[in-house]
């Protein structure tokens, strides 16, 4: 699991900065995180099985990085939310996941 943490740590650095100010920034970045994760997925990097833990991950670095206290309820919400998401749009998430890369 940890193989891929510090790159999903960057994406939500980059995808909270871009919508830091909006009132839904929690869950704006929790569905994109589900399709940085569908996409991680698809191209082998992790298993389906992983997605849970990693979706935790990044509602933890959210709460960590930018001070977002999120409610144990809301955020067990916004992790089966993240579940629900089954694709992914690189039009969406691929500028990150290029800055992501090019950091590496």
């Amino acid at each position: 699991m940890k193989a891929y943490y510090s790159k999903l740590g960057l994406f939500v650095d980059v995808l909270y900065s871009k919508v830091s100010t909006n009132n839904d920034r929690i869950t704006i970045c929790s569905v994109g995180v589900a399709q940085y994760l569908n996409y991680l997925i698809d191209k082998g990097f992790i298993v389906f099985s992983e997605k849970r833990e990693y979706s935790n991950a990044a509602l933890d670095l959210i709460e960590q990085k930018f001070g977002s206290a999120i409610p144990s309820f809301v955020k067990e919400g916004m992790v089966e939310l993240m579940q629900e998401v089954k694709t992914y749009d690189y039009e969406v998430v691929g500028q990150i996941i290029n800055k992501v890369n090019k950091s590496f």
